[in-house]
């Protein structure tokens, strides 16, 4: 071997050998916490999906049923099935704002 090839594997074994230096503890939290907050995160978006379907099938089935109440008798139309200060029209207006209130929003970009 000539001294060339001998620097090469000098050179070599030190960029392939162990740091000598301590892992970084700090980086290292880092990342552990970062992990668990992205875990913790998701769990939270699972949930929160579960609980928008949960609340657009309610919603869905209320609807139905008005639907279906207005369509019950043949003759009978909604306005009529909704008089303007029936219990019927205040079931309506408060599924609307249960849906308005109910309905998560997105929070601005940034924060």
């Amino acid at each position: 071997m000539t001294g060339d090839d001998m620097n090469g594997e000098a050179w070599l074994r030190a960029v392939l050998a162990a740091p000598q230096a301590a892992p970084d503890e700090r980086f290292v939290e880092r990342v552990r916490r970062s992990v668990v907050l992205e875990a913790r995160i998701a769990r939270s978006h699972r949930s929160a999906r579960r609980k928008l379907v949960a609340e657009i099938a309610g919603t869905v089935a209320v609807g139905a049923a008005f639907f279906g109440l207005a369509n019950l008798a043949p003759g009978l139309s909604f306005h009529d099935l909704v008089a303007s200060s029936g219990p019927a029209l205040a079931g309506l207006a408060a599924l609307t704002l249960w849906v308005l209130v109910g309905v998560p929003q997105r929070a601005p970009e940034g924060l």
